[in-house]
């Protein structure tokens, strides 16, 4: 039914602003309310140029509908700041008209806008602090409020979770643990705390702190905050302490260093290796100062690191229980334990280790086998004494022991090392307390007589050293006899400097080895030219093989007993000033300069290819004896290149070494593996000079040699010397008797030769039959010889 129309003074007094318009939206009557609000309405439309453009948008499309409505709308007042419009519509189907009632809201929406925005910046600020917030009623205890933190821990969002009781929140077994909490505060509104375990969403444990705090309205509880705390990472680190206590205390108990804890000095803790090494008990030390147990000469430096708190490394000397003083390294550091900050030192006892650098030191300057000074150490002392004229008389000793190589050769460098102690221990025994002693290197050993003018003081010395040296020294129950050569420098007279006395006495020294080893000889300055001429024949012998000045002079043997001819091959270096020169013109060179060896290879086999040529040039091969009985070089080396020489050249003939007792290794088994391995290579071993060394028949017995050899000494005197031809006789039936050749040296006469025939002797060498020659002078006096 058609509304009737309103009066327009029932109109005017609406107190609210109204209009009415069509569903175009023209503007077709308003109240003096209406024109109060100062809404604009250009071109007779409501709102035109007043609400914004979704507004006018809206308002359209509800218009245009025909039938009631209600609709905010949006618009600027006159001051440009916003204004909210609340419409509500009546349509009249007689009028085909809207009678529209308009309210303004604005105070209400900026109301509603600060709240929402005061609540945005809460919901900020809870989301945003570490802890878990959220706000539950009293009377159902269900939330009513959550931060994301507190809604996320327990599965659920922020709007998701309001409405639930806590129990629903955090479940029906976590409800009942946390139900006593709850109860105190509903029944005496007082805050509650506590702490549980829970899991996290992934289902990691979590430790969480939870604080219950009651909201009051006129004293009535309405509410309650819940603010809760992951403590997990307090917990990790309680447990990582106590974890880190527990190791500590095992690694305490395990270290095998001393270690103290203590506050301002007094001790609070030590381990079982400090109570060993201190020897007090653990009760004895706790609760005592750390200082009651340090040196007194010790403490204040002590006291002053750990006043510093200091944690530098330094050493002290600790006082055991006993009394007994240790030397000890201590570090300290600064730490915190069990809450409370307190220092705790290492105490390390370095007693080995200073020991093994006092051995250093000791190593650094004295020889570890004679415990004697070494070179570098006597040099200082011997510079240190002449410096400034300190040591105006003195005599410098160069003692080298003669043959030292032969004894390390064939007895081994054990026995070589006792020799050595022993001598030293001789050496610095026969001298007087204020005399250095020092091994100089090898068997060299160097003394510094203190204050000695007197020349005949030192030779008093020296015949000491000579005679205590020479003594027999038992080792591995034999005896073994050394002589030293001793070459003496005086001072100041034979030099001021420690290089001119160490090179003086030293040529001294060579000097009494050329005059047959075992004595002293005093530096006189001839012996420099002849030290210099030595080294010149160093240098030649160094290249004479690279030169092929080597030669192998030969000289006939006659056999006696119809045997047949042999030769003995002689080394001889033709020198190119002096001449042919016989090995011991350069013996001691040639061993100085590790040249024996390459000398006796050659000769092995220069014997070899002249055999040979021979049988190419005559098939005539006589046997040969290469001569090696004035070379220190013990059997079994020989056999050694023996073996590498035969390997590629093996001999065509007969080929014997003659070898002298010096050489022969008092090991039995040694000397017969030797010979056997030359034998293998068909080389035999004759003994030279037999009869005037000292070896022993018993050892002749087991010796598988091929013959003896009468000495040119030996046969010097036959055959008018009676006791010298009792001798050669008894050696000859000897030999015979042990089927063993024998060969006479040095024969001079026809009546030595024919009576060394007479007695068996198989074959006679020297002037008597010829001389030696050289290898071309020696075919040619071949060939005469009778078939």
């Amino acid at each position: 039914m058609q509304a009737p129309p309103s009066s327009d003074a029932a109109w005017e007094a609406l107190p609210l602003p109204a209009v009415e318009i069509n569903w175009h939206g023209t503007l077709q009557r308003a109240n003096m309310a209406f024109h109060a609000l100062g809404l604009r309405c250009d071109d007779g439309q409501l709102g035109r140029g007043a609400f914004d453009a979704d507004s006018l948008e809206r308002l359209s499309r509800r218009l245009q509908a025909r039938r009631d409505f209600a609709l905010e709308l949006h618009w600027r007042g006159h001051d440009g700041q916003p204004a909210w419009i609340e419409l509500a519509a009546r349509w009249l189907e007689g009028r085909q008209s809207y009678t529209c009632v308009l309210r303004d809201a604005t105070a209400e929406r900026l109301a509603e806008r600060d709240a929402r925005a005061e609540t945005q910046r809460f919901s900020l600020l809870a989301d945003s602090v570490p802890a878990l917030i959220a706000y539950y009623e009293a009377k159902r205890l269900s939330c009513v409020y959550a931060n994301q933190q507190y809604a996320s821990t327990f599965g659920l969002d922020t709007v998701s979770i309001v409405g639930r009781t806590f129990a629903e929140v955090v479940g029906p077994q976590a409800a009942a643990e946390i139900q006593p909490h709850v109860d105190r505060l509903l029944s005496h509104a007082e805050p509650a705390s506590y702490e549980r375990k829970m899991a996290g969403p992934d289902g990691t444990p979590r430790w969480i702190e939870v604080s219950l705090v009651p909201h009051l309205d006129n004293g009535t509880l309405v509410g309650a905050f819940v603010l809760i705390s992951d403590i997990s990472h307090h917990r990790l680190i309680e447990a990582a302490l106590r974890e880190s206590e527990d190791r500590l205390s095992k690694f305490m108990d395990a270290s095998v260093e001393g270690i103290v804890f203590h506050r301002d000095g007094v001790i609070t803790d030590v381990n079982v290796a400090l109570v060993s090494l201190l020897g007090f008990p653990r009760e004895r030390m706790v609760g005592h100062r750390i200082l009651d147990f340090v040196a007194p000469e010790h403490q204040g430096r002590v006291q002053a690191v750990m006043d510093a708190a200091s944690e530098q490394r330094y050493e002290l000397v600790a006082v055991r229980a006993d009394g007994q003083r240790i030397p000890v390294e201590s570090i300290g550091r600064t730490m915190t334990r069990r809450g409370e900050k307190i220092r705790m030192a290492i105490v390390r006892d370095i007693r080995d280790r200073l020991q093994a650098q006092q051995r250093i030191e000791f190593l650094a300057h004295h020889d570890p086998l004679t415990g004697l000074p070494n070179r570098a150490n006597f040099m200082e002392h011997l510079a240190a004494r002449l410096a400034n004229g300190g040591a105006t008389h003195a005599a410098l000793l160069f003692i080298d022991l003669d043959h030292f190589k032969r004894i390390n050769d064939s007895l081994g460098h054990l026995v070589g090392d006792t020799v050595l102690q022993t001598v030293a221990h001789r050496i610095v025994q026969s001298l007087r307390p204020v005399d250095l002693v020092s091994r100089f290197g090898g068997d060299e050993f160097v003394v510094l007589l203190a204050d000695v003018a007197d020349r005949r003081v030192v030779e008093e010395l020296v015949q000491r050293v000579l005679l205590a040296v020479e003594a027999p020294i038992p080792v591995q129950g034999q005896s073994i006899v050394v002589s030293p050569s001793i070459g003496v420098a005086m001072v100041p007279h034979d030099g001021r400097l420690p290089a001119e006395l160490i090179k003086n006495a030293d040529t001294a020294m060579y000097a009494a080895k050329a005059d047959g080893r075992g004595v002293c000889r005093f530096f006189e300055t001839e012996m420099a030219a002849q030290a210099y001429a030595a080294l010149v024949l160093e240098g030649q012998l160094a290249y004479a093989l690279q030169r092929s000045e080597f030669a192998l002079m030969l000289q006939p043997r006659a056999a006696l007993d119809g045997s047949g001819l042999q030769v003995q091959a002689l080394i001889r270096w033709q020198h190119p000033d002096r001449g042919w020169l016989a090995p011991e013109s350069f013996l001691d060179v040639a061993e100085e300069r590790r040249l024996m060896q390459p000398i006796v290879r050659w000769a092995l086999a220069e014997a070899i290819a002249t055999q040979r040529a021979w049988s190419l040039r005559d098939g005539r091969v006589p046997a040969v004896a290469l001569d090696l009985a004035g070379l220190p070089l013990p059997l079994e080396l020989v056999a050694e290149l023996a073996e590498h020489v035969c390997a590629n050249t093996p001999p065509l003939g007969e080929l014997s070494l003659d070898i002298g007792e010096a050489v022969l290794s008092e090991d039995a088994q040694v000397l017969r593996e030797s010979v056997s391995r030359l034998q293998a290579l068909h080389i035999s071993v004759a003994i030279d000079d037999f009869g005037v060394g000292t070896m022993a028949l018993s050892r002749l017995r087991a010796l598988p040699v091929r013959g003896l050899i009468l000495g040119r000494a030996f046969v010097a005197s036959l055959p008018d010397d009676r006791a010298a031809a009792t001798i050669a006789t008894a050696i000859v039936q000897m030999a015979r008797g042990l089927k063993l050749h024998v060969t006479a040296k040095g024969v001079d006469t026809a009546a030595q030769r024919e009576w060394l025939a007479a007695i068996g002797c198989g074959h006679a060498q020297g002037p008597a039959i010829a001389l030696p020659m050289q290898v071309n002078a020696f075919a040619e006096w071949l060939r005469n010889q009778p078939a």
